[in-house]
């Protein structure tokens, strides 16, 4: 997968106490920010292997 080196990734908190982790590519990661800051998510930069 091209540029999966540069993905960000995010994890959202539920009320439940459940969290979702989803990622996104750098080239998407200003928008990605915007929808994340509405759903109390937390960015992080994907980990390099």
């Amino acid at each position: 997968m091209p540029g999966a080196d540069d993905s960000l990734v995010y994890t959202r908190q539920t009320r439940g106490g459940n969290s979702t982790i989803w990622m996104v590519t750098l080239a998407e990661g200003a928008n990605a920010r915007q929808i994340a800051s509405g759903h109390h998510a937390s960015v992080f930069l994907r980990p390099r292997a």
